[in-house]
Parts: structure tokens; sequence; C-alpha cells
């Protein structure tokens, strides 16, 4: 039985979702923006960069809807949300999309993910990154047998103490 506060979490909610309800984010992350919006500091912010303050009722609507779709499994609650953050984020776009000095392209360039050059494949397998990656391939294979290993405590390096009299 599902409580209150995670019916639209139902597996029979998710057929009548919107194509793009994945732009939707938690309850608790509108909850933020609408702090931001609304604290000292975040107001002082808007008038310094923007040169007048921002109306935070499409945060505190965004709150509303979000929570009215956790609880009741709303689906106009759910369409409001969607097109909401389509708005935040084509005005986000905005100058991006109107910009005219440069040109994008239709694909990426010839050999964009060729081999590295010499030197930087040398840096590369002296990384901590590339160290890591073969460390965790090997536990894999080890762990691919069945078996599960005990996890290892990270290796401390020897450091010479130097005691000064």
């Amino acid at each position: 039985m599902a409580t209150e506060t995670d019916i639209a979490t139902e597996v029979s909610h998710f057929e009548s979702l919107p194509a793009e309800a994945w732009l939707v984010r938690s309850c608790e992350q509108f909850e933020a923006e609408l702090k931001e919006c609304r604290r000292p500091k975040g107001r002082f912010h808007q008038y310094f960069i923007h040169g007048e303050l921002a109306d935070c009722s499409q945060w505190r609507e965004d709150v509303a809807n979000c929570y009215r779709w956790r609880r009741k499994a709303d689906p106009e609650a759910m369409a409001a949300l969607v097109e909401s953050e389509r708005a935040r984020r084509d005005a986000r776009l905005a100058a991006h999309r109107a910009n005219t000095v440069w040109e994008s392209r239709p694909a990426p360039p010839d050999g964009w993910n060729g081999p590295l050059p010499e030197h930087l494949e040398r840096k590369r397998q002296d990384s901590f990154l590339h160290r890591m990656q073969t460390e965790d391939a090997a536990r894999e294979r080890e762990g691919s047998d069945g078996a599960t290993a005990p996890p290892q405590p990270p290796e401390t390096p020897q450091r010479a103490q130097c005691v000064v009299q």
C-alpha cells in the first residue's frame, strides 16, 4: 500500500507521464530555489546583477505543483511543472541560440576520438585516475567468479618521521 507521499512513484503513473517529465526536479530542489530567491542574500544578488528584485511566485507555484504531483499524482500539476521547466530552460538558452558569432557543427570533426599523442598517453598511464580504473577492473575480475573479496583498506604511504630535539 502506498503512502500519501509516494503515490506518484507507483508504476501505474509512469505511463501517463509527459515525454519531458525528466526535466522536473525534486520537490526539495524547488524548495531550495524558493528559499534562495526569498532570502536577503539572494535578494541582494538579484538587485546587484539584474538591477531589480526577481519575482519568486513561479518558484512558489512550482513547489505547490510538485507536492500536488507527489501526493496525488495529479497530471495537471506535472504538466504545469514540465511547462515551467521548459520555459526556464528556454530563457537560459535564449542567449546561446541568439548567438550569431559561432556556427554550430552538425557533427563532430573526423578523428575527434582518436588515440592520444604519445606524451599525453604517458601522462595518462601515470595518472591517479588510470591507477584507480586498473584497480577497479582487477577487483571486478576477482569478484566475477562469484566469491566476493573483502574490501581492502587503502594503502597509506610510508612517512618518515622527523623529530627535532
